[in-house]
């Protein structure tokens, strides 16, 4: 299983030079004042205005704790407010920004702050208010605009945050020098992004390119280029700006997390785990790092070291579902099925609506022969999704060897109505039929899967009788096959065979091929499944 490439948010840091430079803004551009300085010490405006939101809201709070004038302290309020938006205190942030409103109602960066904050809260109808008071009360302010894009990207409307990004744009270079630079580049970032949405990212890559630039030195432009590498299989220009983000902040911890994704894609386990291992160091509750280092290890066949590292992310965060699943998929590999199920159910308890945990319990209570139940949950996955084949194939399976054959052809039957290209549902659906003393329909598979790829051999195998298993072997001996690809090939090749040695009723011809599946196959294979429920029912175990 291949890491998620996008699955985890920047940490706030990297959305601080936006922010900072419409504080500078509010103070020396838009409400065009200068502050009273005989009445606090200077340093504290420094502080109030710099680019150190710590530094920020201490200089702001030693200025309101001064005797200044009523838009000073509108300006320190606002000052303040942003930065404790960026700190994530959204509810001090809206109450600063509700201040400085009451002391100058038509102060629009105090609007625009608050839209943020009630933005950062997950309140996009109170932020769209005060984004619209922002672009309505300074109709030629960029921030407004890309303030308002920010809210309608959130809503999911890209078209609208496209055309707002873009007057912001436009608007940028006659509005004031600083936004000719660190703003302006966030802004054609924001824009790439609503162009992500709308699936245009030819577009979007260009709108990055732009941004960095305009600002070489924007490390988030770089991490979100390299996502739409990433996206499109690119993995080498993906590391190459993953790479350059963290050469210009090497505390970027979900830069090294996603560079080592795309090592982990390219088959480089050694470097993909570096990058998780610095990611963690960096952000030690990162728990999707933590996740994909147990997927490197799991990869390796350390199924021990996965099984720890899974559960570390679990420790870290009770409610993250992805680990639960990844642990579960490690136990099933050591047969420990028991703790498998424990697994599904918390994933389950956490995510119902998920039809993929319903499944993956049911195939695991499938292996430990409970058909009963494994058929109950693939009843609860076809009601979340009833037009996914794979149920159906599952459900097929556990008919099968919870000895109805008929109600496995149906299912294998209706599998194949809605992927017509798979050949293993085309394989068993010739099993099941067989039992049920139906005739055989492997040969119309011909037409609709891939006769030059596996398990084609297989195909042949049971449908004309062109082709031996020792022919069907003689297919592992591919030089390009890894390993892994070659021993499930062995796997498949007993279990088939033996299956249609049972078709012809030598049950002494099949038992050792089925015997030697049991112990080769992968625990995760369907074909393991059935070798175990097959030797059950036939006297082998």
């Amino acid at each position: 299983m291949q890491p998620p490439l996008s699955g985890v948010r920047p940490s706030t840091n990297v959305y601080r030079r936006r922010a900072v430079h419409i504080v500078v803004l509010a103070a020396a551009t838009f409400l065009a004042v200068t502050p009273s300085w005989a009445t606090y010490v200077p340093a504290d405006w420094e502080d109030c205005r710099s680019d150190d939101f710590d530094r920020v809201a201490a200089g702001c709070t030693r200025m309101l704790e001064s005797q200044i004038t009523q838009i000073d302290r509108a300006v320190a309020l606002t000052n303040r407010s942003n930065a404790y938006r960026l700190h994530g205190d959204y509810d001090r942030a809206i109450s600063d920004a509700n201040d400085a409103i009451r002391i100058y109602p038509d102060y629009v960066l105090a609007y625009a702050n608050r839209a943020n904050a009630y933005l950062g809260k997950g309140d996009t109808n109170n932020a769209m208010n005060d984004a619209n008071a922002t672009v309505h009360g300074a109709p030629t302010y960029p921030g407004g605009y890309s303030a308002r894009a920010d809210i309608y990207r959130a809503k999911g409307d890209f078209d609208l945050a496209v055309i707002d990004d873009t007057t912001a744009i436009a608007l940028a270079p006659k509005y004031s020098g600083l936004w000719r630079w660190g703003p302006l580049a966030t802004v054609y970032a924001d824009r790439a992004r609503a162009l992500e949405g709308k699936g245009d990212r030819d577009r979007a890559l260009a709108d990055y390119d732009e941004a960095i630039r305009l600002d070489p030195g924007y490390a988030r432009a770089y991490v979100l280029r390299a996502n739409i590498y990433s996206a499109k299989g690119d993995r080498d220009h993906a590391i190459a700006d993953f790479s350059e983000a963290i050469r210009i902040n090497p505390k970027f911890g979900y830069a090294y997390n996603a560079r080592g994704n795309n090592y982990y894609a390219k088959g480089d386990y050694d470097r993909a785990l570096a990058d998780y291992n610095d990611a963690i160091r960096i952000e030690p509750g990162m728990v999707d790092a933590m996740r994909n280092r147990g997927l490197v290890y799991a990869k390796r066949g350390d199924r021990a070291a996965a099984i720890t590292a899974f559960g570390e992310a679990i420790t870290a965060n009770p409610n993250f579902v992805p680990a639960f699943e990844s642990r579960a998929e490690s136990y099933v590999q050591t047969g420990d099925f028991d703790h498998a199920i424990a697994d599904y159910d918390a994933a389950i308890k956490l995510k119902p609506d998920i039809a993929g945990y319903w499944i993956h319990r049911g195939a695991t209570y499938v292996s430990t022969g409970n058909f009963a139940r494994g058929i109950t949950d693939y009843d609860r996955a076809l009601n979340l999704d009833p037009k996914d084949p794979a149920v159906y194939f599952s459900r097929g399976i556990a008919n099968l060897f919870g000895v109805n054959a008929a109600k496995a052809v149906a299912d294998f039957d209706q599998a194949l109505a809605l992927n017509p290209k798979d050949s293993y549902t085309a394989l068993w659906r010739d099993i099941a039929a067989q039992r049920d003393h139906q005739p055989s329909r492997i040969a119309d598979a011909f037409g609709a899967v891939d006769m030059k790829a596996w398990p084609a051999p297989l195909l042949r195998l049971y449908a004309t009788g062109q082709l031996t298993p020792e022919a069907a072997i003689a297919a592992t001996d591919d030089a390009n096959l890894s390993a892994v690809a070659r021993r499930g090939r062995l796997c498949e090749i007993n279990f088939y065979s033996a299956e249609l040695a049972l078709q012809k009723g030598a049950k002494d011809s099949a038992l050792p091929l089925l015997k030697k599946a049991a112990a080769d196959c992968p625990r995760d294979f369907v074909e393991y499944t059935g070798a175990k429920a097959e030797l059950k029912l036939n006297g082998g175990e």
